[in-house]
């Protein structure tokens, strides 16, 4: 087929560019129904995807002999990139695929899996609320497990929310090549996996600049409070860089709140914010290391001096050199006199006051 090239390409430079956290052993996970679609629908499906060079799980051939049946299919389904369920009539009736629909969804949530319903004749509105003949399909299997409410509840979860996904609707009945099916739904599975991967790296990204970023501001803010003189300030670009951090750790919450909720519809714009914020906060990561322990500043207004006439270096106008220091004005010290008089004994003496830079 003309689009396997395409696909093949879109598949492998995921592949490469996945969080190292997580290993893929799949590209796409089949979840159905054999009895409904296998010898028609699944079989060309399945087929198609693996002619595409798309490393597809099947349940029919991958399965180890000796593995237990849940383990393996639960360890498929949570190593692979994507999940394809293929909603029938009778899916409903099957306590493994309900099962199978449990780990999915949560796949979507803990490893961001990207999951893909297709409708093979039945409404997404009956899977969404459980009615119409997918709902009596339900309602049967359910029937011996009203003792187990929670599982029950489990399962409604489930459905609704994948009911509650964008996919696609077949319908036996309407003539369609499987090339055309498979071309539309590959085609949306690479382009919304690609920008789901981008996302995943630039957050996990920005959690670590979020991380640096914080560390400077507690390294900043200890330098500070360890002054000694009370009357001095913080520079005020040093009071701009903090309330800078602190909005941006406000505006944090606020990114993962929108990437949880819209990770899936919105994954391409949310990718560009994510990687705009990854520059803000590199750019005050870098404002935060010019500051170099400088943390004090001068009062603001015009500069004035202050001349200070001592005849001896006695403790008591030594005292008086040092209570300068803590006035909010002080930028410069000018020590003037003949040689002998104690000059270098006044230098020496702020040496000696470590708190003080110079």
């Amino acid at each position: 087929m003309a689009f396997n090239r395409t696909l093949k390409t879109c598949f492998s430079s995921s592949s490469s560019s996945s969080s190292s956290s997580h290993r893929w052993s799949y590209d796409v996970f089949l979840s159905f129904r054999g009895e409904d679609t296998r010898k028609k629908f699944i079989e060309d499906l399945y087929s198609t995807l693996k002619n595409a060079g798309i490393n597809t799980f099947s349940d029919d051939d991958e399965l180890r002999r000796g593995e237990d049946i849940a383990t393996g299919l639960h360890s498929a389904i949570q190593e692979s990139k994507i999940s394809i369920v293929v909603f029938s009539k009778n899916y409903a009736a099957s306590r493994w695929c309900l099962e199978e629909l449990l780990k999915i969804i949560e796949c979507r949530k803990t490893v961001w899996q990207l999951v893909v319903p297709i409708f093979y004749d039945v409404d997404p509105s009956d899977v969404r609320n459980q009615t119409g003949s997918f709902g009596k399909a339900f309602a049967k299997l359910t029937r011996p497990h009203l003792s187990n409410r929670d599982k029950v509840v489990e399962w409604r979860k489930a459905l609704t929310t994948a009911g509650n996904l964008a996919g696609f609707r077949f319908s036996a009945k309407r003539a369609m090549s499987m090339d055309c099916i498979v071309e539309t739904v590959v085609d949306h599975l690479g382009k919304t996996f690609n920008h789901l991967q981008s996302l995943s790296e630039n957050m996990n990204e920005l959690e670590i600049k979020y991380e640096q970023l914080n560390c400077q501001k507690e390294d900043v803010e200890s330098k500070t409070k360890a002054n000694p003189w009370p009357e001095k300030r913080r520079k005020r670009e040093i009071e701009l860089w903090l309330a800078d951090v602190r909005r941006i750790n406000v505006e944090k919450q606020s990114i993962e709140s929108e990437v949880e909720v819209g990770k899936f519809s919105k994954c391409a714009s949310l990718g560009e914010l994510v990687a705009e914020k990854i520059q803000e906060v590199e750019e005050l990561h870098q404002k935060g290391r010019s500051f170099c322990g400088l943390t004090v500043d001068a009062s603001p207004g015009d500069e004035e001096i202050c001349p200070t006439d001592l005849a001896s270096t006695t403790e008591r106008e030594m005292d008086e050199i040092h209570s300068r220091l803590r006035n909010n004005g002080v930028q410069n010290i000018i020590i003037n006199g003949i040689g002998g008089i104690g000059n270098t004994t006044i230098t020496d003496s702020f040496k000696n006051i470590q708190s003080i830079n110079f």
